[in-house]
């Protein structure tokens, strides 16, 4: 992912999709409040593709990279954080 938490994504990037996630939802026949959390989970939905620590954890994806690093903490008693992520690709 491109991103490691939600705060690194650019307000300009996700402003862009408020727009045109509302111009979507303008066409709906629902109530504004429906229509503005329908618009709210697209956004979360979008952290979850591109930040690493709203992924879902690769052992139990019932639980977020950041729910996981955070039980991981609790059991070594110490504040867990990522500060950086790197990929590499084996065989291109």
């Amino acid at each position: 992912p491109p991103y490691i938490r939600r705060e690194d994504v650019p307000a300009s990037e996700i402003d862009e999709l408020k727009e045109i996630f509302t111009k979507q939802t303008a066409e709906l026949d629902k109530p504004e409040k429906v229509k503005e959390g329908i618009v709210k989970g697209k956004i979360n939905k979008h952290y979850a593709e591109v930040c690493f620590l709203e992924q879902a954890f690769v052992k139990d994806d019932k639980m977020t990279v950041a729910k996981k690093i955070e039980a991981v903490g609790k059991e070594v008693d110490a504040k867990l954080n990522i500060e950086k992520v790197v990929s590499y690709v084996l065989g291109a």
